[in-house]
């Protein structure tokens, strides 16, 4: 690490680092060149890189010679890419533990939704992600809980996502059948904003400590866009 923005920059820039998506070129670039941290050669070829690369991508091209400037909105989201995109994610999907057979779940037994990110959209699509639904939001699709609620054939499904808020999680895992634990990493890491450890924060370990602490069948979720060290999830239950 270096002690400030500035260093950073030239060590980008010098490593071969054309492009940053954050701020940290865009706010300390003319400061590191103007006090000679940075030599212009480096800037200068960065910038003809990054342009070569959208000269060759046809970005510069007139509209009637780009076929990607052709394709009409209609064509965003159709049913046969939502489709394959669920294959996709089934398919990636990795279960990691399943001690008794805890899962499936019988379906129409109460269940508790317990954690963070468990009820939010945005979270659930990972921690680099671009506006999803037609109106730029996210909210056209289903969270965890509300995808666990239709699969329920109608049965009780809470949902506590304050990981704040320990005496009513635990009340919740008490009263249900199964519980759903989840454990994300959003908001810890993102463009322009990198992590200083892999674990989860520290309400979140207390939490699931809590939760995990009750007798029952879990189950765990990792809702995370980079890796995640969870060593402390150590119950033999899920």
């Amino acid at each position: 690490y270096e002690p400030n923005a500035v260093l950073a920059t030239r060590d980008g820039l010098e490593a071969g680092c054309d492009i940053d998506s954050g701020h940290t070129y865009a706010d300390n670039l003319q400061t590191a060149v103007e006090l000679g941290v940075v030599d212009q050669t480096f800037v200068d070829l960065a910038l003809y890189r990054s342009y070569k690369m959208r000269f060759i991508t046809g970005l510069f091209d007139p509209n009637v010679t780009n076929y990607y400037r052709s394709i009409n909105v209609s064509e965003v989201g159709q049913a046969s890419y939502q489709d394959n995109s669920k294959q996709a994610s089934r398919k990636v999907m990795t279960l990691l533990k399943n001690d008794n057979d805890t899962l499936p779940f019988a379906r129409g037994k109460t269940i508790a939704v317990i954690g963070k990110s468990s009820n939010t959209s945005e979270d659930l699509l990972g921690n680099y992600v671009g506006p999803i639904c037609p109106d730029g939001r996210f909210e056209c699709v289903k969270t965890l809980a509300q995808g666990i609620a239709d699969a329920n054939n109608g049965a009780s499904v809470t949902v506590h996502n304050d990981t704040t808020d320990v005496a009513a999680a635990v009340a919740a895992a008490k009263a249900a059948d199964y519980v759903v634990l989840t454990i994300s990493n959003y908001g810890q890491a993102g463009e322009g904003k990198d992590r200083m450890y892999i674990g989860l924060s520290d309400d979140q370990k207390t939490l699931a400590a809590a939760v995990l602490a009750v007798s029952g069948e879990f189950e765990i979720p990792h809702l995370s866009g980079f890796a995640n060290r969870a060593h402390y999830l150590n119950c033999k239950q899920y």
